[in-house]
């Protein structure tokens, strides 16, 4: 992740090498060196490197760039990323007209990089204050009621959305994300259990599905001994027929795929 860094160092001690004929630089040096390396290299190498999602790297991208506006496009060290730098750059976002799930998700991502490098011994202390988050508003998190979900699953599916229709609901009973739907197979789950490597995090879940998911499992294995969801298509074409199928069900609100997991 701070390979870039690194490289500053290793350029450093050849210099050093040929043309003083000094030893390397010892490992308390070379932490000394890298507390100099500019944080925006650092937090693009570490997106780059650990994440392949689109969506996530888009996360990291736009908080990225929202670092670079409240920097001015200026470089920051490691040595600079201090609690008074979190605060400020918290600040920033209070006058930003964005929701407070964007600004939190903006935020965290900043986190996670601060955090691997307090880790592993980067940054010497950690800066990230406790309360570093803004406080969601309940409109910023849109959800179907109970009421709303039977009254959606009850509806006919919109033409050619059988598998997409019937994967939302799934996602609503099981929380799974639009690409760990897409990716689930039939091996994944036994007795009724369901274990699986999340796209996203990648981390495992492991938990028993609840009658409803089991029930539609039990709908499509008719069609496959493999993916749970043989015709899923794209993020985009299966919203299409979501946002279809939601008007159809007379529900006044905007929903998606990722509205299964809230």
């Amino acid at each position: 992740i701070i390979k870039s860094a690194n490289n500053q160092v290793d350029a450093l001690n050849r210099k050093l090498a040929i043309s003083n004929n000094l030893d390397f630089l010892n490992e308390n040096e070379k932490k000394e060196q890298i507390q100099k390396a500019n944080f925006i290299k650092i937090f693009e190498a570490y997106a780059r490197e650990k994440y392949s999602n689109k969506s996530t790297l888009k996360t990291f991208h736009n908080s990225l760039q929202h670092l670079k506006l409240f920097l001015n496009n200026k470089p920051v060290q490691l040595n600079e990323i201090n609690r008074q730098f979190c605060f400020r750059f918290k600040n920033y976002f209070e006058k930003l007209e964005l929701k407070n799930s964007s600004k939190n998700s903006y935020l965290q991502k900043f986190i996670e990089v601060v955090s691997y490098l307090v880790e592993n011994k980067f940054i010497k202390e950690n800066p990230i204050p406790k309360k570093f988050t803004f406080k969601e508003n309940v409109a910023d998190r849109q959800y179907l009621t109970p009421k709303e979900l039977n009254k959606l699953a009850s509806t006919p599916f919109p033409e050619y959305s059988f598998f997409v229709c019937n994967a939302f609901l799934f996602g609503c009973f099981s929380g799974f994300r639009w690409a760990d739907l897409k990716k689930l197979k039939f091996a994944d789950i036994s007795n009724n259990e369901v274990k699986i490597l999340q796209g996203k995090t990648k981390e495992y879940v492991e938990f028993k599905l609840p009658t409803p998911a089991i029930e539609i499992l039990n709908k499509l294995r008719v069609f496959s001994n493999e993916s749970v969801f043989v015709d899923l298509g794209s993020n985009h074409r299966g919203n299409i027929k979501i946002k279809e199928w939601v008007k159809n069900a007379e529900i006044k609100k905007t929903i998606t795929w990722h509205v299964a997991r809230h």
